[in-house]
């Protein structure tokens, strides 16, 4: 897939120079955040990973799993000062288009119960939630419940 691009964001693959960029933006949003390695093994997977960039500067990105006929969207993040502007409904998109291109029937994500707002996006997006996973995110002190979302291809 090409890259894309939407005003003056830039949609492309991630690279390894973007890793650094990447974990500031997921430190900035998650309470408990990937750490750059994690990153740098998704990358090492050859997981599907993409960035948005604006002025050459790294916005927001996202990171997707597909095996066999099943997808999981394992991150995506868009950085504080650049949300509500649409970057992370386009980098969902893209996901979902990747998805499907790679012929899977199904697409799986999981979300902390407190981000209304990542789930208010998934929602308008075709997502449907599942269930529940107690305990299943790292939190500040203890763990956090996560919903399950699922979209049918």
């Amino acid at each position: 897939m090409p890259d894309a691009q939407q005003g003056s964001v830039i949609y492309r693959p991630m690279q390894c120079a973007d890793l650094k960029s990447v974990a500031l933006i997921e430190a900035s949003v998650s309470p408990v955040p990937w750490h750059y390695t994690v990153f740098e093994k998704c990358l090492l997977l050859n997981y599907i990973a993409w960035v948005a960039e604006d002025d050459a500067q790294i916005v927001g990105f996202g990171i997707i799993s597909i095996a066999a006929d099943e997808a999981h969207i394992l991150n995506i993040a868009v950085s504080p000062k650049r949300q509500c502007q649409g970057i992370g409904s386009v980098l969902l998109e893209k996901l979902i288009n990747i998805a499907k291109e790679a012929q899977a029937k199904r697409i799986f994500l999981e979300v902390r119960v407190s981000n209304i707002n990542a789930q208010r996006l998934y929602e308008r997006s075709g997502f449907v939630k599942l269930g529940e996973r107690k305990g299943y995110y790292p939190a500040a002190e203890g763990k956090e419940d996560a919903w399950v979302f699922e979209m049918r291809l």
